[in-house]
């Protein structure tokens, strides 16, 4: 789908995914979901803030698509401080759907070390949810420290700070329609 150049060549501000490559895959990945779970009933959990436009965009698609029968939450983790990765997850915001005997799904901007999705999952689960399965739009699996993986992926991604289509570097860049190359001072050292 997308040839991606090697990290060194990237330069900040630059265009990683266009939104026109967003919007497609978004709606590819809308399709396959909406065959998985028809004629069941889906409780989506978004994680904020960074997947605000995607779960916008992403329920818009699956409702087109003719999954209609959605209940939608979000949670909020905190696992990022000024650009670097915490040694802790917290949560800020828990959801307000009780998952006990739902079909749950996940929907997050980034799949990058794992922490944060295997906590958020871990939390669901003990919470008696009847299914649970894992939406991440960008995956950046150079990243992992540990074995979590996405049952679905947007894009996998070299190993570069981004910004833009929900995501932020210190809140800023959230409002970019693109997925871009992030600031210099942000794990983008190879740069």
């Amino acid at each position: 789908m997308i040839k991606f150049k090697p990290v060194k060549q990237y330069k900040p501000g630059e265009i990683l995914i266009p939104h026109a490559i967003i919007k497609t895959r978004i709606k590819e990945i809308a399709r396959e979901i909406t065959k998985d779970y028809r004629n069941k009933e889906l409780l989506i959990v978004g994680v904020l803030k960074g997947a605000y436009k995607l779960i916008s965009d992403f329920t818009h698609d699956l409702h087109e698509q003719g999954l209609k029968n959605i209940s939608l939450c979000f949670l909020s983790t905190r696992s990022y401080s000024d650009g670097t990765v915490s040694g802790k997850i917290k949560l800020l915001q828990d959801i307000d759907i009780h998952p006990q005997g739902k079909h749950v799904l996940v929907v997050d901007d980034i799949l990058d070390t794992g922490k944060s999705l295997k906590f958020i999952t871990e939390l669901i689960k003990s919470k008696g949810a009847k299914s649970l399965k894992t939406f991440a739009f960008l995956d950046k699996p150079s990243r992992r420290i540990n074995n979590f993986k996405a049952d679905y992926v947007g894009i996998t991604i070299p190993n570069v700070w981004v910004q833009g289509y929900g995501m932020d570097t210190d809140e800023i860049g959230r409002t970019e329609p693109n997925i871009i190359v992030g600031p210099y001072k942000y794990g983008n050292k190879n740069i």
